[in-house]
């Protein structure tokens, strides 16, 4: 993956600079904020890189607004139409319908604890095929990693 220059933008600009950069073909590099895409992503460093939101399916990342002009990042659960339901590696809910025209991008990439992790990795893989089927038995997974957690310290 290519280096990137770190720029600190606000929301309200950097939407437009992200819909023109991913619309010639480029890549956005994007620090992850808050909890909803652990334990895939998270906000201690990791970014994802966005680029063009083609060829959407199950088990991608993107990256949307919400109808309150919230931007957020999920993994697409399901289609249906001109519409995807959406989630968070972290939540045990969908959301949606979302319009795909509120997509923004579609990650193709991270940089995770520092390393850079492709569409093709085994962790991607396993988040997009095997993890978006856990919704129903998240919370007693978590759970159980926190219990296990505290057995280890």
């Amino acid at each position: 993956m290519q280096n990137f220059e770190k720029k600190t933008v606000d929301p309200d600009k950097f939407i437009p600079i992200l819909k023109e950069t991913v619309k010639n073909s480029g890549n956005v590099r994007l620090r992850v904020t808050g909890g909803s895409m652990r334990p895939f992503l998270n906000s201690e460093g990791d970014c994802v890189i966005l680029s063009r939101a083609d060829n959407l399916k199950r088990g991608d990342i993107v990256f949307f607004v919400r109808e309150n002009g919230q931007c957020v990042l999920h993994r697409i659960i399901k289609i249906k139409g001109e519409s995807v339901f959406l989630t968070g590696d972290a939540q045990t809910y969908k959301e949606g319908p979302i319009k795909k025209d509120n997509i923004l991008a579609k990650a193709v990439g991270a940089v995770r604890r520092g390393k850079n992790i492709g569409e093709k990795s085994a962790v991607w893989l396993f988040f997009k095929h095997i993890w978006i089927h856990t919704i129903k038995f998240r919370p007693f997974l978590f759970k159980l990693n926190r219990k296990l957690k505290g057995l280890i310290r």
